[in-house]
């Protein structure tokens, strides 16, 4: 008893899948008959598939790999180049002098839009620098608060701290 390709019917199949089995769908049977437009155009795909990989197949089997054999396409291409005198002559470049160019219909637009930008840029500059004094200020603040609020162990404030802010306050006003 043997079933399709002389395999024997019922038990083990094999223990995988052929390529070519796959390709041709036949992974597992199916029992309806009618086939949609795309089950006809994925069958007709992979045959083309199965087609080449049979080709290939047979080539790999009668054809061993040979090294020393015609020289390939690109070998032919690249001796070809050094043997050619002739070379294309190149286009020469355009002589803006001569030729009148279109104008820019956007010039006065882009320029615009650059100046735009440039006005938002200043204004983030100064903005950043207003708030980096007003930090380094809020820095100092809190430092001369630390020093004016030092009290002794009795309780009484530091005099050096003390003396020293009065100091500033008298240079300062000169």
């Amino acid at each position: 008893m043997s079933g399709p390709a002389g395999r024997p019917k019922g038990g083990a199949k094999g223990s995988g899948l052929s390529l070519e089995r796959f390709i041709r769908g036949k992974a597992r049977p199916t029992n309806y008959k009618s086939e949609s437009s795309s089950g006809k155009r994925r069958r007709v795909e992979k045959a083309v598939l199965l087609r080449g990989y049979r080709k290939e197949k047979e080539r790999a089997v009668a054809e061993p790999p040979a090294k020393a054999g015609p020289p390939s396409f690109y070998d032919k291409f690249f001796s070809s180049i050094g043997k050619d005198d002739e070379e294309p002559q190149a286009k020469k470049p355009r002589d803006d002098t001569k030729a009148t160019r279109k104008p820019d219909p956007l010039f006065k637009a882009k320029r615009k839009a650059q100046d735009v930008r440039d006005e938002k840029q200043a204004k983030r500059q100064a903005i950043e620098a207003k708030l980096q004094e007003k930090e380094s200020k809020i820095v100092q603040r809190k430092k001369r608060h630390v020093k004016l609020s030092l009290r002794t162990k009795t309780g009484q404030p530091v005099i050096k701290h003390q003396m020293k802010d009065i100091l500033q306050k008298l240079k300062a006003s000169k």
